[in-house]
């Protein structure tokens, strides 16, 4: 969990430097003023890791969207019918069938049992339970509907995992079809193409420019082929490097949104995204400005975080949400419309749920397009390449003949 170094006016009006956990450092500061603090500068330490140690890092990452979804409808269930925490917890770690979660799990009762609430004891685990997840759950607990928010997370991750599923599915098969054609060339120049090079080579006959063309790749790609080999995995090797950083991802979520056909999609399924975390923290009932936070961090896209976040700092120099989710130049005029509309009559939590469920829709149509769109361009490359064979190939022996 994040550590945060402070410096806070207590109310004797002295001056107090420490340190702090928490999620952001908005919520940081308002642990603060809880606290009856004024806090004047919060500053980013480290990264705590889990208290107990017990969990490393690589198992945390092996859990999966549908462990989260399991145990939000248990704990939803569990939580209505009054059960205790501590005990419904460990239930469910015994029943757990993913080792990484169970001993999750097992760490998140150990922590109840020391005395931490449950949002807090699940920050200790910060690789399986995001702030998203976190910050309803503290606002469920604090409000006394731990049942409703744990029924509400669930049915955000069925929706995310719902959604990642249909990208999945629509973006496989142009996917492979463009790597079967990639392989074709390579396995063509590396082994049949220098058998016609030879037979053209006995026949002895000026060879048109496309087979000389072909030939002259062919003998590239077998004098060179473990060079192109390393070297390809070098490039993606490079590319992940660079992508990891944060200038390079955000170049690369930009770039995403730029691309032709599968940009559109990616940036409304994005926005789809936002707009649904939004509605669910602004329903919780936490403040504009780590609302907008949260869903900056939900997104998973660096760029469109960053607008996002410029949203938010737009709303601190006094302006409305609508202004500056104009400013940012994300959306179109249509869902600014809702989003006024909702701000005037308090009901932004609800028109962004219509707004998610538009993108949604919007998103779902582009998905059965995608294949529609995409298969005349591979039909078009298979053509072109199987043209550009037949020619060179066939062109020297129809000369030869005649």
């Amino acid at each position: 969990m994040p550590l945060y170094e402070y410096t806070a006016r207590d109310r004797g009006g002295m001056l107090q430097t420490s340190r702090m956990e928490g999620i952001s450092p908005t919520s940081v500061a308002m642990k603060l003023g809880e606290a009856g603090m004024i806090p004047i500068r919060i500053e980013f330490i480290e990264e705590k890791s889990a208290a107990s140690g017990s969990i490393q890092l690589t198992r945390q990452k092996a859990v999966s969207l549908d462990d989260l979804i399991a145990f939000g409808r248990q704990m939803a269930t569990l939580a209505e019918a009054g059960l205790s925490i501590v005990g419904t917890i460990k239930g469910l770690a015994e029943g757990a069938r993913n080792p990484a979660f169970k001993e999750t799990l097992i760490d998140v009762a150990e922590s109840l049992e020391a005395g931490r609430d449950l949002s807090s004891a699940l920050q200790q685990h910060p690789k399986v339970f995001s702030s998203l997840f976190i910050s309803v759950v503290n606002v469920g607990e604090n409000t006394g509907r731990l049942d409703e928010a744990f029924r509400e997370i669930s049915r955000y991750l069925e929706m995310e995992r719902e959604t990642q599923r249909r990208i999945k599915s629509a973006t496989r098969y142009p996917t492979m079809v463009f790597g079967a054609i990639l392989a074709a060339m390579f396995l063509l120049n590396l082994f049949v193409l220098p058998s016609f090079a030879d037979a053209f080579e006995r026949m002895g006959s000026d060879l048109p420019w496309i087979t000389q063309l072909l030939i002259a790749g062919s003998e590239f790609t077998v004098a060179n082929w473990p060079h192109i080999l390393v070297s390809i995995a070098a490039a993606i090797v490079a590319v992940r490097t660079y992508v990891k950083t944060p200038r390079g991802g955000a170049l690369w979520d930009r770039y995403k949104l730029a691309l032709p056909i599968v940009g559109n999609i990616t940036k409304r399924s994005t926005l789809a995204r936002y707009a649904r975390t939004f509605a669910m923290t602004a329903h919780a009932g936490l403040p504009l400005n780590q609302t907008l936070e949260i869903a900056a961090r939900a997104v998973d896209n660096k760029f469109v975080a960053g607008r996002i976040l410029s949203m938010r700092r737009v709303i601190e120099r006094g302006e409305g949400l609508t202004r500056a989710a104009a400013s940012c130049g994300l959306f179109s005029s249509l869902v600014l419309q809702m989003m006024g509309v909702g701000e005037q009559t308090g009901t932004l939590a609800e028109m962004h749920r219509h707004i998610a469920g538009a993108y949604e829709g919007d998103v779902d149509y582009d998905l059965q397009r995608m294949n529609d769109l995409i298969e005349p361009i591979l039909i078009v490359g298979v053509g072109v390449m199987v043209l550009v064979l037949a020619l060179g190939i066939y062109l020297p022996m129809w000369e030869f003949g005649s």
